[in-house]
C-alpha cells in the first residue's frame, strides 16, 4: 500500500489558497479603479440609455449588479472572483492529478503583476479575462478528469462564454477558437479550422443583433470611426503638404 507524502497539495489546499488570493486581491484593489472607457459605460448605467460605442453587455451586467455596491466595486468583485475561480479550478484539477508543482505554478502566474495588476482595473478586457478563465476552469475540472461536463454546468459555461464574446467587439477571435479547441468534436484539425471560421462569421453576424435588439443599445456610429480617422489623417497630411 502506497503512502502519499504529507506535503502533497490537495484540492482543499488549492481552494483555500485561491480563496485567500481572491480576498487579498479584493482588499488590494478595493473599491476598484475605472478607466476612461469604463466611466463612459458607467454613465450609461446611471442614465439607463445604452449605445454600442462600447459593447453594451458590460453596462447591462453592471446595471444588474449596481444594487450590490456603488461605482466600480461590483464589477471589480465580478472580474476578480471569476479570475481566481478559473485559476483555482485549473490548479485544483492539477493537484487532484498529483501535479502539485504545476498547481502552484498556476496560482503563481495569477499573482504576476502584468496579469493581476490589470485585473484590478475595471475594464472590459479584465471582464473578458475573468469570464474566459472561469469557463475554462469549469470545463477543465471535468474534462481533465476524462469526464463529460454535467448538463447543469453548461448553463454557467454558456453564460460566461456569451458574456466574454459580447464584452469586446473583437473577443470573437479568441472565444470561438478557444471553444472549438476545447470541444471534443470535430477531432481533425482541418475540420476544427473550418468549424471555427464558420462560427466566427456567425458570431460576427449575430452579435450586432444581440446588442441592438436584446440589449437595446442605440447605434453610435462606432463602426465608421476608423474610416473617419483615416480620412481626417489624409486630409491633414494633404493640407500640410500644400
Amino acid at each position: 500500500m502506497s503512502i502519499e507524502p504529507a506535503t502533497r497539495l490537495t484540492q482543499r489546499h488549492i481552494a483555500i489558497a485561491a480563496t485567500a488570493l481572491c480576498i487579498t486581491s479584493l482588499a488590494l484593489f478595493w473599491p476598484g479603479t475605472a478607466m476612461y472607457d469604463t466611466v463612459a459605460q458607467y454613465r450609461q448605467v446611471l442614465s439607463g440609455v445604452y449605445d454600442d460605442w462600447h459593447p453594451p453587455a458590460m453596462a447591462r451586467v453592471w446595471a444588474l449588479l449596481a444594487s450590490f455596491g456603488p461605482g466600480a466595486t461590483p464589477m471589480l468583485v465580478l472580474q476578480l472572483v471569476t479570475y481566481w475561480l478559473g485559476l483555482g479550478l485549473i490548479a485544483a484539477t492539477l493537484a487532484r492529478a498529483g501535479r502539485s508543482r504545476s498547481a502552484v505554478a498556476i496560482l503563481a502566474i495569477g499573482v504576476l503583476p502584468p496579469f493581476l495588476g490589470w485585473q484590478g482595473v475595471v475594464l472590459k478586457d479584465a471582464q473578458l479575462v475573468g469570464a474566459l478563465l472561469a469557463a475554462v476552469g469549469i470545463i477543465g475540472w471535468w474534462r481533465l478528469a476524462r469526464r463529460p461536463l454535467p448538463g447543469a454546468m453548461w448553463i454557467p459555461v454558456a453564460l460566461l462564454l456569451a458574456y466574454a464574446v459580447l464584452v469586446r467587439a473583437n473577443a470573437v477571435f479568441i472565444v470561438v477558437p478557444l471553444l472549438v479547441t476545447l470541444a471534443p468534436r470535430p477531432k481533425h484539425l482541418l475540420a476544427k479550422l473550418v468549424v471555427g471560421l464558420i462560427a466566427v462569421v456567425i458570431v460576427l453576424g449575430v452579435a450586432p443583433v444581440v446588442n441592438h435588439k436584446m440589449l437595446r443599445a442605440q447605434h453610435s456610429g462606432v463602426e465608421s470611426t476608423q474610416a473617419l480617422y483615416d480620412i481626417a489623417g489624409i486630409a491633414a497630411r494633404a493640407h500640410s503638404s500644400d
